[in-house]
């Protein structure tokens, strides 16, 4: 029997999801077959990937967040942020409360100061990777930063060139799916570096398989790498994305991402 569901869109520098209330629904109609029909950009409703919202007993809402490939991945600190706005739209909780959620790397702390400025709290731990970088095999003009895990584990990569000029998709996709990364890859992020609190990134993301106007969980590991490999000075970084400019903070070993959050549409999906 068909069915209709309310969705929202919503999007975050770039960076667009489908946001689901599953206060309404069953979360066993949204089969990684169905969330891949969904994100498709022709024939379903297009977005980088799905949030599903459910209840809490305890905190704010629990989120659950699955790539365009329909897999189910442990956090997404743009989704995050939409998923906190989408929460105070639909009443789940207000926009003067400090706001804490759950997903599947454990707990977030958020806060909305306005419709330009959604921040949360990530999560992040090393990720120990032992091979020689010259396996790699990068461009001269390119150096590896290092490996972080901030909610979903990410390679840096500093580059000399002007980041147009990379072909972020052949090179990303070679590196992601590098064997030296395991079975499950990794995401790849190439930076500049521009002053001592502000970087240029783009971002190559597994589960999407393509790169993205803005990765929130990279541009947070790339800040906090040029902070730990002291590249840069400021523990404030500006981040500029091809989906605009984001804003890294590291405040007492606690990291922050703050942004522009956009309600584009709501609507209804129709599934059999």
């Amino acid at each position: 029997m068909s069915k209709l569901f309310e969705f929202t869109k919503i999007e975050a520098t770039g960076n667009d999801f489908i946001v689901i209330d599953l206060r309404k629904y069953s979360a066993n109609y949204f089969s990684a077959e169905v969330i891949k029909k969904m994100c498709e950009r022709h024939f379903g409703i297009g977005a980088d990937g799905v949030i599903l919202i459910n209840g809490h007993p305890e905190h704010a809402f629990k989120m659950r967040y699955f790539n365009s490939d329909g897999l189910e991945a442990a956090m997404c600190a743009n989704g995050g942020r939409c998923a906190v706005l989408f929460a105070a739209v639909s009443g789940i909780t207000k926009c003067e409360e400090d706001i804490t959620f759950e997903a599947a790397d454990g707990l977030h702390h958020a806060k909305i100061h306005s419709s330009d400025s959604v921040e949360i709290e990530l999560l992040y731990h090393s990720v120990n990777i032992e091979f020689k970088i010259s396996d790699l095999q990068l461009p001269e003009n390119m150096e590896v930063e290092g490996f972080i895990d901030t909610g979903v584990p990410h390679l840096v990569v500093n580059c000399q060139d002007d980041l147009d000029k990379i072909d972020v998709n052949s090179l990303g996709r070679r590196l992601r799916f590098d064997p030296c990364f395991g079975e499950n890859g990794i995401n790849v992020n190439f930076i500049n570096i521009d002053s001592t609190n502000e970087i240029t990134i783009r971002s190559y993301e597994r589960g999407i398989e393509g790169e993205t106007l803005s990765c929130g969980t990279g541009i947070a590991a790339s800040a906090l790498l040029c902070i730990q490999n002291k590249l840069i000075t400021s523990h404030n970084i500006r981040v500029n994305s091809n989906g605009g400019e984001l804003f890294v903070t590291l405040s007492k070993e606690k990291l922050f991402l703050r942004g522009a959050v956009n309600i584009v549409y709501v609507g209804n999906l129709h599934l059999d």
